[in-house]
């Protein structure tokens, strides 16, 4: 097996001695296995190994057959078991696993440790960014909270970097056990300031304030404020910044409290006065999770399952992440960009590199940079049409996910698509085209809500539906979309939904929220259990399978003749199973490619295509005088 994997043969800044390395894993025996890597954050302390600044790092050796001893950076990930030695009995193929200790080097497509080296995760219901991501940020907040001082619900806590990754866990967790949190961010101008304040609230913070405030002298009167006059004690403080930020934040705490450090991006001392010891009793510890789980690796564990767990249960969020695919085309120069970025501040999400080849990135890493002006989506637009007309395509539901760019705005870009399909519709009389907009799985509340006012606004233009799409291993917030496709469907518009295109998507969790939305259609339906299937056929929901999309990205196995088309074809109490095509311009495939490809691997006759035709009529989303045209049409 062919791998590779960033490296670097001393200290130093990660531009100038990070290179790009390729070498070669030889078939796993006695206790090694081979994993192969599907997510790896990209976290500050990692970037500090690599300058030689932080109290440990990978070693150094020439295990990997470079010229000259090398590290791998890299701390945190999710692995894939590939395959494991006749000596392995703790995991098997298949199976999800973590790095049980720091150091471990992870910043690589593939690599052989031995068994006691990792720790097994139990992958139901989670997504690899989530476990990737899960030993160090949250479980150092956990840890804060529960090892330092005995808080009670309605207790209060300060926090400066509130928005980063432990500041995110911390505000969660507080909230889900009773916590009162005051949350310190940077400062930030005008709207992107409100609008951070506004999601640190929603996410659970009870006050957010930034670091200017907390250095004003008026700071401990506002905290008497806000905690009934002083009467509820500020007992926790959670510093990860130092230096005068720090004692600002500890010059509120209550008498006898804590103040737990576990950061210093300031790079100042803080300077503890006397009174402070003497007439406040105040603590001032550490906290170095990789230290802490080291040395206690079952309490690690546990803590790690219950976050875990809450995960599971929909109860905590992931921090926002920059998905950086690396594939193995990809450029030594585009990983270092991203390793760079850490670097920076006012970043809009935790780095993450995404190992594999699947075509979700396409969208956001290269057909989007293509379609950046009105001219160039007219283009588009009408290719698409231009190509179903073509293909004999008598009625086309086409969906989009509004979007804006430096030469458009969201409703710019949307309605001159609008105006491609009333143009198309006026030009020849063949083929009718309808609009669904599509609610992005990685939208936050507010950009979900936009897509829906845009779909009710726009309706009598040709819009007809809603639709939740995008990368599958992206998690969902179904309380909040529950609410905007309630709004959508009592608006008049249909709801289809992707559904279980890939394991992460196909939690119980997850699937019992999107079915209690009440979808008119649900699409691919790859990962699910016989009593979904059941569920599925007794509510008579609309099918929307897509073969060649399923089996060129390698979501399905067993090639054509294998597409769970075949066992949805042959049930007696299937509701109406449409076959459709998904990104035409990927895959190349139209939708008489897609009647073609069932033809020859399901042996359907000219009778059985007609039939899967006339079915599809009664799903469609408009009027049921298009219903009448289409079904004219095969007749």
């Amino acid at each position: 097996m062919q791998a590779k994997c960033l490296v670097y043969p001393k200290h130093g800044s990660p531009s100038d001695v990070l290179t790009l390395h390729s070498h070669s894993i030889s078939p796993p025996h006695s206790n090694l296995l081979t994993l192969r890597t599907l997510a790896a954050p990209l976290n500050p302390a990692d970037i500090n190994q690599i300058q030689g600044t932080y109290p440990t790092a990978p070693p150094f050796t020439s295990n990997l057959g470079s010229a000259q001893p090398t590290a791998v950076p890299g701390n945190e990930a999710c692995f894939e078991v590939q395959s494991a030695g006749s000596a392995c009995k703790q995991v098997s193929k298949g199976d999800w696993v973590i790095p049980r200790r720091t150091g471990l080097g992870t910043w690589r497509t593939h690599l052989q440790v031995e068994e006691d080296k990792i720790m097994k995760i139990d992958k139901e219901g989670l997504t690899a960014e989530q476990v990737a991501t899960v030993s160090v940020n949250p479980i150092t907040a956990y840890r804060m909270l529960k090892d330092f001082t005995p808080l009670k619900e309605g207790d209060w806590f300060i926090q400066n970097g509130a928005n980063s990754g432990v500041g995110r866990a911390a505000v969660q967790l507080g909230k889900m056990w009773g916590l009162k949190s005051i949350c310190v961010v940077r400062k930030r101008e005008g709207a992107e300031g409100e609008a951070l304040k506004k999601e640190m609230l929603e996410l659970g913070a009870t006050v957010v304030v930034s670091d200017e405030e907390v250095l004003e002298k008026a700071f401990g009167e506002k905290v008497k404020e806000w905690t009934n006059g002083g009467r509820e004690s500020v007992q926790l403080g959670l510093n990860c910044v130092g230096g005068d930020a720090g004692m600002a934040m500890a010059k509120v705490l209550g008498e006898g409290g804590t103040m737990v450090t576990y950061g210093a991006m300031s790079k100042s001392p803080m300077r503890v006065g006397a009174g402070m010891l003497i007439f406040k009793d105040l603590r001032f510890v550490g906290f170095w999770v990789s230290k802490w789980g080291d040395r206690l690796p079952d309490g690690k564990e546990r803590t790690i399952d219950k976050v875990l767990g809450l995960i599971r249960d929909g109860k905590f969020k992931d921090v926002p992440m920059v998905e950086v695919p690396w594939s193995w085309e990809t450029k030594k120069e585009e990983l270092l960009d991203a390793v760079q970025g850490t670097l920076k501040g006012f970043r809009r999400g935790k780095g993450i590199f995404r190992f594999g080849d699947t075509f979700f990135p396409l969208f956001t890493t290269y057909i989007y940079k293509v379609i950046t002006t009105i001219p160039s989506v007219v283009h588009s637009t009408n290719a698409v049409l231009n190509d179903f007309a073509a293909d004999g395509v008598c009625y086309l539901e086409l969906r989009t996910t509004p979007r804006a760019s430096a030469k458009f705005t969201h409703d710019e870009y949307i309605s001159t698509i609008l105006n491609c399909i009333t143009d198309h519709n006026k030009q020849q009389s063949d083929m009718r085209t309808y609009l669904i907009l599509s609610v992005d799985r990685r939208h936050s509340p507010s950009e979900a809500a936009a897509v829906i006012n845009m779909a009710i606004q726009h309706k009598d233009r040709g819009i007809v539906g809603i639709d939740l799409c995008g990368d599958p291993a992206v998690p969902i917030d179904i309380e909040m979309l529950q609410t905007e496709f309630c709004r959508a469907k009592s608006a008049g518009l249909g709801l289809t939904v992707h559904v279980a295109e890939v394991p992460q998507s196909a939690s119980k969790v997850e699937l019992e929220g999107l079915l209690a939305m009440n979808p008119d259609r649900i699409g691919h339906v790859i990962h699910v259990d016989d009593s979904f299937k059941e569920e599925i056929a007794t509510r008579k929901i609309g099918l929307e399978l897509c073969i060649s999309c399923n089996v060129l990205a390698k979501m399905t196995e067993g090639g054509y003749e294998n597409h769970h088309f075949g066992e949805w074809y042959r049930r007696e109490d299937r509701g109406v199973v449409a076959l459709c095509t998904d990104g035409i311009g990927i895959f190349l495939s139209l939708p008489s490619n897609e009647h073609l490809l069932a033809a020859q691997h399901f042996n359907l006759t000219t009778d059985d295509l007609l039939f899967f035709s006339e079915a599809a009529s009664k799903a469609i989303f408009s009027s049921s005088d298009e219903a009448y045209r289409i079904l004219d049409k095969v007749q």
